[in-house]
């Protein structure tokens, strides 16, 4: 209760701030100067909860991971995706993702996602268990209660209804999802490598996304400096064979 308060009384003299700012800007009229600052949060407590990241684990700038989230090593949550732990608790294992513009809400239950599962683009889980090595295709919506078991792969924009289970190792499409065919060995050792894909695309894209300023424009002048090298700069320093830089695909980047 008292941190509560805490943080009622901080928003009030921050709004009040807001005010001051506004009313400054004002006065000055034609010469203002105002800087701009995105309010946005990727990772965000709501009152005593808190998400918990494994230090391996990756959230995208623009995504929102907020509440009661527990991230497990290797694990991604990525761009303009939504993780909603403020009423209940999500649980996502590891090496497991959860792609882009998706929307994981526990409502006040609890999503709980296992290992080496992908969620797939702009999907929809709501307070549901999606077991280890699951696939959630594109657009798929998996509702509150639902199970989908080990192995299972729920299509493209299916529909996974209220307390419906997927059994393992099979693989249901259609609004509402019914059972289509048993999963193979091919869409096993493809779910796998899915996941491990994205695992390792995750830490490229976390190398990036959190590099400094200096590191930022250390690396505009290393393109720069490519870009105008001439093909045989590197052989003549003794490195034949070396593809630290390509030229022409610097310069493309740069440009």
């Amino acid at each position: 209760m008292f941190r509560r308060v805490l943080h009622s009384l901080g928003g009030a003299m921050r709004e009040t701030g807001v005010a001051l700012e506004r009313a400054g800007a004002g006065m000055q009229g034609d010469t203002v100067v105002k800087d701009f600052l995105s309010r946005h949060r990727s990772i965000m407590n709501m009152y005593e909860k808190r998400p918990t990241l494994a230090p391996t684990s990756f959230v995208a700038p623009s995504a929102s991971v907020v509440g009661d989230v527990v991230m497990g090593p290797s694990s991604s949550v990525w761009y303009n995706a939504v993780v909603r732990g403020d009423q209940g608790k999500v649980l996502i294992g590891d090496n497991s993702n959860v792609q882009e513009s998706c929307v994981v809400d526990a409502l006040k239950g609890e999503v709980v996602i296992g290992a080496n599962v992908s969620i797939g683009h702009g999907s929809v889980l709501q307070s549901c268990t999606v077991e280890d090595g699951a696939v959630i295709g594109i657009g798929a919506k998996v509702l509150k209660g639902a199970v989908v078991q080990n192995g299972a792969v729920v299509g493209a924009g299916a529909v996974v209804e209220a307390d419906t289970v997927v059994p393992r190792n099979e693989v249901w499409a259609g609004a509402p999802a019914a059972h289509l065919r048993a999963a193979t060995d091919a869409d096993k050792g493809s779910a796998a490598r899915l996941a491990e894909e994205v695992s390792v695309s995750a830490e490229v894209h976390a190398h990036e996304c959190f590099k400094s300023y200096e590191e930022i424009e250390r690396d505009h002048l290393e393109y720069r400096l490519a870009a105008e090298r001439h093909p045989d700069y590197d052989s003549s320093l003794g490195l034949v064979g070396s593809n630290r830089f390509n030229p022409t695909k610097a310069a493309e980047h740069y440009h």
